[in-house]
């Protein structure tokens, strides 16, 4: 009875000891004053809400938001501070917000739902200010251009756009250093490359520029050139291009004893789209053959056999050489009449394929009289954008002859006999046929025994194994192709160790203790799914922490990437440090982090 008493006061005690962090949604803007063109990452976290649905929001013209997943991530811990428990789910949906264009916007508020209910995220203003500058290239420290040739065009053409990049070498207590040994110079995840961001040809150079008083400054040029082809009718917009620029200020003593970046400045550069027209072809004189090819092209058709009998099929080639290819329609063969007339097809659209530098269609036809036929003239016309006319190009006619059919039967006939009390039905062999015909059961029937050989028995246990590994290796590929966060997950161990492979096998110190640290840091990044792109060792540190990993591993992680930032930023070649070494740390680093964020 005392226990009984006093077993109340128990379970209120106990319910004080533990509770969960109040449900509610937060929205995060990794900066909220832009450029138009930058980006910023965000992030709306919800936290002890359950799955949350796709937020919802009304979003101002002058901003885009991109959801990089349209699976939350997902964060569990539970911490105990002075005896009592508290416990937290997060739900994270990482976004890229883009700047469009200038003034003040109000992003949110956003909307979630998760069991049952609503939740609303608090509102964030983002300002949108363009950097205006008027001065010449040799003036400032960064600055790029967009060329695009031509700029006009008809639709299936393609043009040359180039994007150029210009930073001045970095030079500090009259030393000049290497552009490429300083670390995130371009920010990419703040910067939009528009067109140029995947697909381009990169190259680099130096040049030197004069500023308005005639100092000579030398600077890197970087350029990314890419060929476009005008798909659509309109006007075409190539940028705009906005890049951040973490420009060096300051340098120090790392711990290698080797030069690093102490602090930066901010510079942008940001180059205005460049407008291309295309055109269509023009209506006026347009001919009935035209299918929508823009260029310059031969015409060839062929066939195969020349000689057949009728009721067999004769195959019709046609060849399209030229530039471009890509989307090229072979002619209308139910707009040829003496075609028509003479031969039988299917109504079909042609559907061609690339082979040996040339567009290949192919239809079979059939002859519809005997003897000698003609595969009459086809025509087929393109427009020739140099000298802006169309051009229709002939076929030469084929001569074939058509044989009459000649038709054996080899089948097998049922003869009824005149009596049939006397003899039953009989299958009788005119050509061909079975043979020989078994006509008592007990000699086809004699022995039904089946044994079950060794043999058998694995060939009849093989399909439902097959058919399980097939069944799952389908449901993994469906989750891969679905869940992106899970699939970078599966694929981050693999990634990292062929990226770990490869950083050992550079040649020089520096090059591999780079690699090996941008090894780690993509390795915590695919595991926690977070937004592409490099992160820091605070990043590493901050995450980790938050799912519980060992404070000391977390140190020795810590000292590791700014170990190898100092040897890549270092002037010195010299080096105390094995990577083989920190490559067996790393090993093992992963493996505990794979078990922090299962």
């Amino acid at each position: 009875m005392k226990c009984l008493v006093h077993a109340p006061w128990l379970l209120v005690a106990l319910a004080g000891m533990a509770h969960a962090q109040s449900p509610g949604v937060k929205l995060y803007v990794e900066s909220t004053t832009l450029e138009p063109g930058e980006i910023s990452n965000a992030q709306l976290i919800c936290t002890n809400t359950g799955e949350p649905s796709l937020p919802e929001t009304a979003l101002p013209d002058g901003l885009t938001l991109e959801l990089i997943s349209t699976n939350p991530s997902v964060h569990s811990q539970t911490s105990f501070i002075n005896g009592r428990s508290s416990s937290k789910t997060t739900y994270t949906y990482n976004m890229r917000l883009t700047a469009v264009s200038e003034g003040t916007y109000t992003l949110g508020p956003m909307r979630v739902q998760a069991d049952g209910q609503s939740y609303d995220s608090q509102t964030v203003t983002i300002i949108v200010k363009k950097s205006v500058t008027t001065q010449p290239q040799g003036d400032r420290y960064a600055w790029g251009q967009i060329e695009v040739a031509p700029t006009s065009l008809f639709a299936s053409q393609t043009f040359t756009a180039t994007f150029t990049l210009g930073i001045r070498r970095v030079v500090i207590d009259n030393r000049m250093y290497d552009i490429n040994m300083l670390r995130n110079v371009v920010d990419q995840r703040s910067s939009q490359f528009s067109v140029f961001a995947t697909g381009s040809k990169m190259s680099s150079s130096q040049k030197r520029i004069a500023d308005s008083s005639g100092q000579s400054h030398l600077y890197e040029i970087i350029r990314l050139t890419k060929q476009i082809r005008a798909d659509d009718v309109g006007d075409m917009l190539i940028g705009p291009v906005f890049v951040k620029i973490n420009y060096p200020t300051r340098l120090r003593r790392g711990f290698f004893g080797r030069q690093e970046i102490a602090s930066t400045r901010r510079e942008s550069v940001r180059v205005d789209a460049v407008r291309v027209e295309v055109k269509a072809p023009p209506v006026e004189g347009r001919p009935d053959s035209f299918s929508g090819a823009i260029g310059r092209y031969a015409f060839n058709v062929s066939v195969k056999p020349t000689r057949l009998e009728q009721g067999q099929p004769v195959t019709l080639t046609i060849s399209i050489n030229g530039s471009p290819l890509e989307g090229v329609a072979g002619p209308n063969l139910m707009a040829q009449p003496e075609l028509l007339s003479r031969f039988e097809f299917t109504p079909d659209e042609l559907v061609g394929d690339i082979e040996r530098g040339a567009m290949i269609f192919r239809r079979a036809i059939f002859p519809k009289q005997v003897g000698e036929q003609t595969i009459p003239v086809l025509t087929w016309s393109y427009f020739d954008p140099n000298s802006e006319t169309y051009r229709t190009l002939t076929s030469k006619p084929i001569s074939i002859i058509v044989e009459p059919s000649i038709s054996t039967d080899h089948s097998i006939v049922l003869s009824q006999l005149t009596t049939a009390d006397d003899q039953p039905t009989s299958l009788t062999l005119l050509a061909g046929g079975i043979s020989p015909n078994y006509i008592d059961a007990h000699d086809v029937l004699a022995n039904q025994t089946i044994m079950l050989s060794p043999t058998l028995g694995l060939s009849l246990a093989i399909p439902p194994v097959l058919w399980l590994v097939i069944a799952l290796t389908t449901s993994r590929i469906r989750r891969m192709r679905g869940d992106y966060g899970w699939a970078r997950r599966q694929k981050a161990r693999r990634k990292a160790n062929l990226a770990m492979r490869a950083a050992l096998g550079q040649k020089e110190t520096p090059q591999q203790l780079q690699g090996l640290a941008e090894v780690l840091t993509g390795f915590v990044s695919d595991r926690i799914n977070l937004p592409p792109g490099a992160i820091t060792s605070e990043d590493v540190r901050s995450h980790l922490s938050d799912r519980g990993l060992n404070e000391r591993v977390l140190g020795e992680m810590v000292t590791f990437l700014e170990h190898c930032d100092g040897a890549r930023y270092a002037m010195s070649e010299s080096n105390t440090h094995s990577p083989q070494q920190l490559a067996d740390r790393l090993r093992a680093w992963m493996t505990q982090i794979e078990e922090v964020t299962r």
